[in-house]
């Protein structure tokens, strides 16, 4: 946990500025962060924590959240992670989270960073055919968010690189019909 004072007020965030500008100074948008004076920083970071904390983790809070700690992280029970820390990864989205609002505020707006529908087919052979799951829970959050949040999220769909079930069925519900209907899933 890092505090960012804006205002004379200070605000608990997962990262601080100057350690959010260490993490984006590789970064090709390094510019557009240092560009912004030191109270937008903190405010995009105070920006990115709120739309952090508002996710459906795994786990649980490490203390009583948000009554005795601030913020969702850390918790406990969560594959992977030790019990009472915060991954690095939730560090380095709140970073990435903060420099995409920045750029574009539209993804505060937004309800999903994309679709997940690849290819829809009306010829002969009817069909949809997807990529991934999508979910509403981390769909807003642009890929690099979701890249680095997806495998902590409670709900499975949610998480990035999820090996989807898929095939094809000649099988149609419209019996009078000749036509091949399928649906095709992502590999």
């Amino acid at each position: 946990m890092a505090t960012v004072t804006i205002s004379a007020v200070s605000y608990t965030t997962y990262i601080s500025v100057a350690d959010a500008l260490v993490y984006l100074a590789a970064s090709p948008r390094a510019a557009s962060w240092v560009a912004a004076s030191a109270d937008a920083r903190g405010q995009w970071l105070v920006e990115a924590t709120r739309m952090i904390n508002r996710q459906a983790w795994s786990g649980t809070p490490t203390q009583a959240y948000p009554s005795v700690q601030a913020l969702a992280w850390p918790r406990d029970g969560v594959t992977g992670v030790t019990d009472g820390t915060t991954p690095q990864a939730i560090l380095d989205a709140c970073s990435e989270l903060a420099a995409t609002l920045i750029d574009d505020q539209s993804t505060l707006l937004a309800t999903s960073a994309g679709k997940n529908v690849q290819r829809v087919d009306a010829g002969k052979g009817v069909g949809v055919t997807f990529f991934g799951p999508t979910s509403d829970t981390a769909g807003r959050f642009p890929t690099i968010v979701q890249e680095l949040v997806g495998q902590y999220l409670a709900t499975a769909s949610a998480t990035a690189g999820v090996p989807v079930a898929g095939g094809t069925s000649n099988e149609s519900s419209f019996a009078d019909c000749d036509d091949d209907f399928s649906f095709s899933g992502a590999p």
